[in-house]
């Protein structure tokens, strides 16, 4: 692990930048201002960068967002996301499935039905698989989800879950992600969960297809969640650049720009048994 000021030093190293969204290059809001900058310098550069994000949402739709919150729609038009694989694969139709059980429907769950030979159902008795796109902003933990996902194990109900993460950061708060109810379905009531993005292998073979990127280790996969971000973008075969003023910056309780002591950030990567290639404070030059 190197722990750089920002990222203009590590420009020359890489040909491809494979960027996280929430955490790194806004918090929920309007673009970072470095975040653009850096964004600018990369394709100054000639280099290529895509944004790659565990959102439960089509990618026209991401794009859209990124061009509302301040970026240019030249900037934006690489972006692919874990709704975007959710939904080709909900699209294959697989093993049949015919009827679908919404767990949440958070995170604009509606645009994952579009297009899709399936009906949908508010009971998961009924249903062939059940899909988890978002939790609530509101709630505070799981506990009110246990019966129902015993539930749903005990009928042997699959559950696709189109958002790996199980935090993110909304403003200097810390929220839960679908990726953790999938967690406790599998580690609590033995049900079987079915993911899509990161750091999943699948989403980062999509990536190279689409970036045409031959060479891995001329690849940087830069995020702010060690468990997701660095997990995937290792696995891959990819450099990797751990942003501390996302998620750990919440988490641990410091301010924009400063930096996490070395036991915190050691013990997040004994817990995911992965470490960074880089650690920046901020997604910036």
């Amino acid at each position: 692990m190197y722990r750089i000021d920002g990222l203009g030093d590590i420009l020359s190293d890489y040909d491809t930048f494979v960027i996280d969204l929430w955490g790194v290059m806004h918090h929920g809001g309007q673009i970072l201002p470095e975040a653009r900058e850096l964004i600018d310098a990369i394709q100054r550069a000639g280099k290529l960068h895509m944004f790659l994000s565990n959102a439960p949402r089509r990618t026209d739709i991401v794009r859209a967002q990124l061009v509302d919150r301040g970026l240019d729609e030249a900037s934006a038009k690489n972006v692919h996301t874990s709704g975007e694989e959710g939904w080709h694969f909900l699209q294959r139709n697989p093993a049949s499935w015919k009827c679908g059980y919404v767990f949440e429907p958070a995170g604009g769950a509606q645009e994952m039905y579009e297009g899709l030979d399936l009906t949908w159902t508010n009971d998961p008795s009924e249903a062939d698989f059940a899909l988890v796109v978002g939790v609530p902003m509101e709630t505070p933990n799981l506990d009110a989800y246990r019966e129902r996902l015993a539930a749903m194990a005990k009928q042997g109900l699959p559950l696709v879950c189109v958002n790996p993460d199980l935090w993110v950061r909304v403003g200097d708060t810390l929220r839960i992600c679908a990726g953790l109810v999938a967690q406790l379905y599998e580690q609590e009531f033995g049900g079987r969960a079915i993911y899509f993005g990161k750091p999943h292998d699948a989403v980062y073979q999509s990536v190279l297809a689409k970036t045409g990127s031959q060479d891995r280790s001329r690849v940087l996969a830069i995020g702010d969640l060690v468990e997701t971000d660095v997990r995937g973008g290792s696995k891959a075969g990819f450099a990797t650049c751990l942003i501390e003023g996302g998620v750990l910056a919440t988490r641990f309780g410091f301010g924009p720009g400063a930096r996490a002591r070395d036991i915190d950030l050691q013990g997040e990567f004994d817990k995911h048994e992965v470490t960074p290639t880089y650690v920046a404070p901020l997604f910036r030059l």
